[in-house]
């Protein structure tokens, strides 16, 4: 089975291109790795994830800029493994819905479920579309460099 892969970074509204879409989403999973590195400072084990997380990111910015697939395949890696703990997290948490719904156990807090329904409407589909979106750029640079490898009159430096 194929990957899925897409032309343009956002297909709805606005027209981006792969590159700038990654380098947006590069800048975004940066951001995201500098808080939680900030708010992982108390548990050493965190931060070292955390700063691994975001040296991975840096990585993917600096392999779109110079369109180097070397750079850009550790966070296809981290970021496929992400996903599917985030689907083996949507399926634990619609089972503790279930478990929970059809028990009649009263739940602490009528808004906990507002957590696992954020997380299953945004978040599962939002990561699954960069994650497609990572990919087509990796394969559009790896297409680049096979192009530049075959090219005998072309000196690749």
């Amino acid at each position: 089975m194929k990957v899925p892969t897409v032309g343009f970074c956002c297909q709805l509204h606005c027209v981006t291109d792969l590159t700038t879409g990654g380098i947006l989403i590069g800048c975004f999973e940066a951001a995201l790795g500098i808080v939680l590195s900030v708010m992982s400072l108390a548990n050493f084990l965190f931060f070292i994830m955390a700063v691994i997380y975001l040296v991975v990111n840096v990585c993917w910015l600096y392999g779109i800029e110079r369109s180097r697939p070397s750079y850009l395949f550790p966070n296809i890696v981290l970021s496929s493994i992400i996903i599917v703990l985030i689907y083996i997290a949507d399926i634990l948490l619609l089972c503790f819905i279930v478990y929970f719904e059809a028990s009649g156990t009263p739940m602490i807090n009528e808004y906990l479920y507002l957590v696992p329904l954020f997380f299953l409407i945004y978040l599962t589909p939002l990561a699954t579309y960069f994650m497609v979106v990572k990919y087509s750029i990796y394969k559009k640079a790896m297409r680049e460099l096979s192009q530049k490898l075959c090219s005998p009159f072309e000196l690749v430096v």
